[in-house]
């Protein structure tokens, strides 16, 4: 095939009855309230894909001045068990000399403290050990003066009467 071929054969009329010798019979393959519809629907559906990967809006940096405010402010945490917090350090501290089987009863023990999740994996304990001991010395300080600020509290309404 020569490419005077494909020229021609790329610029042959369409099927019988196209254009102008049609005369009516069919309604054209398009019309200008489908076309609108169609491009008003995928507009949406762009718009709302958009939406949707959007980020949220994020806390402050720390290093912002707002940031600054959140960390001063004293943090809501949930009351927590100081005996199994307590439990939870020592098994951290020994963690080293710990079998694997140990170290895998000792999970559960430290994921009972832990609210954050992941602590019931032993590779995750194993790597982040640290964070999680540093973590729950936080929450013990924490409860330790929140409960030492409830009984000061106790003893200045007794004291009251």
């Amino acid at each position: 095939m020569s490419i005077e071929d494909i020229y021609r054969e790329a610029a042959r009329e369409g099927p019988p009855g196209s254009g102008p010798e049609r005369k009516g019979r069919d309604r054209p393959s398009w019309s200008v309230p489908r076309t609108a519809v169609t491009v008003v629907v995928l507009l949406l559906i762009v718009g709302t894909v958009f939406w949707w990967s959007a980020p949220e809006p994020r806390d402050p940096k720390w290093w912002e001045p707002e940031g600054q405010k959140k960390l001063a402010s004293p943090s809501k945490t949930p009351p927590i068990d100081l005996d199994s917090t307590d439990r939870a350090l020592d098994v951290l501290a020994d963690w080293q000399r710990l079998s694997w089987s140990e170290k895998r009863e000792a999970t559960r023990q430290i994921d009972k403290v832990f609210a954050l999740g992941g602590t019931d994996y032993v590779v995750y304990v194993e790597t982040n050990r640290d964070m999680i001991r540093e973590h729950l010395k936080k929450r013990k300080r924490d409860e330790m003066v929140r409960r030492a600020a409830a009984e000061s509290r106790l003893d200045g309404l007794s004291t009251d009467r």
